[in-house]
């Protein structure tokens, strides 16, 4: 990720929390994490239209990996 972090991901408990809950929600934790590091860069280099884009690529690569 970015020199910006998320508390939750950086501890132990929070690490198996998210890691846990992707598992229950079918959501890679690579993705997840691949889309929260867009969101924290989207504040400074993107434009509201090009995050979108961005999660858009994103979820288009994980629907491609499941088929």
């Amino acid at each position: 990720m970015t020199n910006k972090t998320v508390v939750l991901l950086n501890t132990p408990e929070g690490g198996k929390l998210v890691t846990d809950s992707c598992k229950e929600n079918g959501l890679d934790f690579d993705a997840f994490k691949e889309l929260v590091e867009a969101q924290i860069t989207s504040n400074v280099n993107f434009r509201r239209r090009e995050l979108f884009a961005h999660f858009d690529d994103i979820l288009d690569r994980i629907k491609i990996e499941e088929t």
